[in-house]
């Protein structure tokens, strides 16, 4: 068992008055303070607490763990969610621009078709019957000057 935050070897003894204490009845030949396992296993409230903390900061450990890794995919959803916004928002504005576009354009067609009928009604009240005055078309001019120009 290693103390939070500290690296280096697992602890063996419950703290360091324990450890200085085994020290020092190893010196006399006495029997050493009983190391953490062996206290653990008698139900000595001391290791039993102590133990409990441990347990306690790693369980805080892991949370710290799931809490960040969390924390970092609600960052990127965010973001994400960001981006789709101003997506969302620029499409909105483009659709509205192109409604618009598309609104006066067909003000536009009306308009124009409504002054085709009227040019087309006024031509036919003007000439109803009457034949084209402009003389032949431009094929049939082209064909009467290649007509003069050949030699007979």
């Amino acid at each position: 068992m290693t103390v939070p935050g500290k690296g280096g070897r697992p602890r063996k003894w419950r703290s360091d008055a324990d450890r200085v204490r085994a020290f020092r009845a190893r010196e006399r030949g006495d029997d050493e303070p009983p190391t953490i396992e062996v206290a653990l296993e008698s139900g000595d409230e001391a290791a039993v607490a102590w133990d409990q903390v441990r347990q306690l900061g790693d369980t805080i450990d892991a949370l710290k763990a799931e809490l960040k890794t969390t924390q970092t995919a609600l960052r990127r959803a965010e973001k994400e969610l960001e981006r789709e916004q101003v997506r969302s928002n620029w499409i909105s504005e483009r659709n509205d621009r192109l409604r618009t576009e598309l609104d006066d354009a067909e003000r536009d067609r009306a308009n124009t078709q409504d002054r085709l009928d009227e040019l087309v009604h006024t031509k036919i009240t003007l000439a109803p019957n009457a034949r084209s005055t402009h003389g032949p078309n431009r094929a049939q001019r082209r064909q009467a000057e290649r007509q003069r120009r050949r030699p007979t």
